[in-house]
């Protein structure tokens, strides 16, 4: 597939076919509620919901087309086999059209005995003795063992065209998490990933409290649950490359029957990053629809890169557990030009379920071992910061897990990714280069390509390991030299707590890169940490030290229109201003479980705001659980205090 996500995604886009199409029908046994989409190789696409009696008809749209199908779920389920020549499949259409006869379900893929006359002879692919295209069930991460031509082409063609399958494993390059069949994701494979032309990427950033991972004291279910929904943003960066430079007059985004972004409830909501227009986080992005089509908006972003003309760009937050985020989820993302609508079809294959995690670290007195679970408390939180003796500490550390693909383990270490430690400096990430990185453990170097390029100065360090089942005995080690890369950067380490992003991403492609990040907090040698500032206990009004320190005061609520209507009051008993920040909204019970978020601005020190926002549904019968700077975004005294839980009317 085109890229990873936490987070794979395949795009490209053409202008549709100028003749006539012609119209193809079937049945699909049990198919109802599925979604038939008919990709063509260049990238056209046609889709139509499968009645309820299996019913589908819909016209080809371009040479080279094939079936794949949708689930009711909005996620991918596979292609369709046209029917058998001897051992191998047909899946390509011809360009004749027609009716395709009945079609059945099985495991990843759908078969069909379709005439003669409406199958493409060319393309025939290999399949397993059942008859399976040898990507099925399983996104096409295959090893295929091509040989000669087919393994020159593959590799060559990179990601190929959406509708293409180069490596000819029955899984179009749009859906396909390995395009060239070597068995390396393409968002860390260099001769895929880097000539995809995605524009779609994730970003998960997590404090120390959220630490999680597979090999930090094990990994559940509803861990994996808890951390994608609260930490998962998607950002959608596009432009008229996309759309082969025609002219883009607005972009929208088709989520089909995904739960959270799908027309009329989706509940995904709008980020507060560069890539969202002021004004409009917290809201859910389906109200955003200025040419009123239906679909949500991906807006302009005026200051985005314009070398291939004006960017269009959101973050979204999808607010979704596993049980509505899944692997395959199809968007079709649509570009209005002048000569009509030109729709994209991308999927995402893969996303991060949980972030790198400390194991131990020294900052110059000795290795001290991380314990988990994580908490407020733990070291490399903001109130428990690492103590430094120098400019160096050597760190250990877990990779972070995607979830397993096809046979592989629930839960898999990623590998081939890129390591880097952007030091957060005022809002500033600090690249320094390989230079400030020794002692490095067994499959960590320094990657090629020029040290002057700003990702490989952000993410410098390349792991050479394979994906693997989780095991807490692989480490990775690095010794970072911040002081070193402060002072490069005319920074004055001396007295400062700082904050360290231990990121992991995988390889850059127009418009950015997906990544998963744990931030620790050090304090550098003649910082005094909030331990040693007078701190006080849950409920003071005047903690030491010169940071804010939120708090929920009250929270009431009032049903309006069918909705409850929440007003929170947010305090700030420190002793320095809060910047804006998200109050995160939990509601459970009554009219059914909502986990939001609203925006609260500045809070001077001994301020307080007033936050309002509508929770949809009534307030009776609920439990609120309502919680200051639920991002983490702030630098705090003290976390201890952030939560209120009660009912609200």
């Amino acid at each position: 597939m085109r890229r990873f996500l936490l987070l794979a995604i395949a795009a490209s886009a053409l202008v549709p076919a100028a003749a006539p199409a012609a119209t193809i029908s079937g049945t699909i046994a049990g198919g109802q509620g599925y979604t038939v989409l008919a990709l063509a190789a260049a990238g056209q696409s046609a889709a139509a919901r499968i009645k309820a009696s299996g019913a589908f008809s819909l016209k080809v749209p371009g040479s080279g087309a094939t079936l794949q199908l949708i689930r009711p779920n909005g996620a991918y389920f596979g292609p369709v086999v046209l029917r058998m020549a001897g051992s191998k499949a047909l899946l390509g259409l011809s360009s004749r059209g027609g009716r395709l006869g009945k079609i059945r379900l099985r495991n990843g893929y759908a078969a069909a005995k379709a005439p003669r006359k409406a199958v493409s002879s060319k393309g025939a692919i290999r399949t397993t003795r059942s008859g399976a295209p040898l990507g099925a069930g399983n996104l096409g991460f295959v090893q295929m063992n091509l040989k000669g031509k087919a393994r020159i082409a593959a590799a060559g063609s990179g990601a190929g065209d959406p509708g293409g399958d180069p490596d000819g494993d029955g899984i179009p390059s749009a859906f396909d998490a390995d395009d060239n069949g070597n068995k390396t994701l393409d968002g860390v494979d260099p001769a895929t990933a880097r000539t995809s032309t995605a524009g779609l990427f994730s970003d998960v950033q997590v404090m120390m409290s959220r630490s999680v991972n597979a090999n930090a004291g094990g990994i559940s279910a509803a861990q994996v649950d808890a951390f994608v929904k609260n930490n998962t943003s998607l950002n959608f960066y596009l432009d008229s490359h996309y759309a082969r430079g025609a002219a883009i007059s607005s972009v929208d985004v088709d989520c089909g029957t995904l739960a959270y972004c799908r027309p009329g409830d989706g509940f995904a909501t709008m980020g507060d990053g560069g890539n969202s227009p002021t004004g409009v986080q917290d809201q859910k992005w389906i109200t955003l629809d200025a040419n009123h089509d239906g679909f949500p908006d991906v807006p302009v972003n005026s200051g985005g890169d314009q070398s291939h003309g004006a960017v269009h760009s959101i973050e979204i937050k999808p607010n979704a557990t596993t049980a509505d985020l899944h692997a395959g989820d199809l968007y079709q993302i649509r570009f209005t030009t002048p000569g009509g609508v030109i729709t994209v079809p991308t999927a995402l294959s893969l996303y991060f379920v949980s972030s790198p995690a400390l194991a131990s670290y020294d900052g110059g007195a000795g290795t001290a071992t991380i314990p988990y679970p994580a908490n407020d408390s733990t070291a490399g939180s903001d109130q428990n910061p690492l103590m430094m003796s120098g400019d160096k500490i050597t760190l250990t550390f877990w990779r972070p897990q995607r979830a397993g693909l096809g046979s592989e383990p629930q839960f898999v270490d990623m590998g081939h990714l890129r390591y880097g430690i952007p030091v957060s400096v005022d809002n500033r990430e600090l690249g320094c280069g390989a230079s400030r990185y020794t002692g490095l453990s067994s499959t960590l170097s320094p990657a090629p390509g020029s040290s002057a390029d700003i990702y490989n100065q952000l993410f410098p360090l390349q792991d050479s390991a394979d994906d693997a089942a989780p095991n807490a005995a692989n480490t990775l080690k690095v010794t970072f030299d911040i002081g070193g890369c402060l002072r490069a950067n005319g920074i004055d380490p001396a007295g400062q707590q700082i904050r360290l992003p231990i990121e992991a991403v995988d390889e850059s492609r127009p418009g950015g890169t997906d990544r998963t990040a744990l931030t620790v907090a050090v304090c550098m040698p003649g910082c005094m940490p909030p331990s040693n500032t007078g701190a006080q206990q849950q409920g003071s009004t005047n903690p030491g030290g010169t940071k804010p320190d939120l708090a929920i005061d009250s929270v009431t609520g009032a049903d309006v229109g069918g909705d409850c209507q929440i007003t929170i009051n947010v305090a700030n008993r420190g002793t320095a201003m809060s910047p804006p920040t998200s109050t995160h909204v939990q509601a459970v019970g009554g009219a059914g479980d909502v986990d939001t978020s609203f925006t609260t601005q500045n809070i001077d020190a001994g301020g307080h705001v007033q936050t309002v926002g509508t929770v949809s549904g009534s307030c009776a019968g609920r439990t609120f659980t309502v919680t200051a700077d639920g991002n983490q975004a702030v630098d705090e005294y003290s976390e201890t205090n952030n939560a209120w839980t009660g009912p609200v009317s």
